[in-house]
């Protein structure tokens, strides 16, 4: 965990709810920039699909997570393409 976490005038520990420190802990273990399809909390972390998507929101909510989209190729759309965050 950053040491700003602790120290920044927000209070971070304090606000942040249970579900965005989840995410923000799952956030800072992966690569970044990194794909976090929600219906993959489950399987992969062991959250809930709506939990991960409440956490993400309210990290970007509060100017802590950016997201970017990106067209990839994949066979299995019927365009041939979809969009990850």
């Amino acid at each position: 965990m950053p040491f700003e976490y602790w120290t920044a005038e927000e209070a971070w520990h304090h606000r942040l709810t249970l579900p965005v420190k989840a995410c923000l802990l799952i956030a800072l273990s992966l690569r970044q920039p990194f794909t976090l399809p929600a219906e993959r909390g489950p399987q992969w972390y062991r959250i809930s699909a709506d939990t991960l998507e409440r956490g993400l929101r309210e990290l970007r909510g509060h100017d802590l997570l950016s997201r970017r989209f990106k067209t990839v190729e994949n066979w299995l759309s019927p365009t041939g393409k979809t969009t990850e965050y």
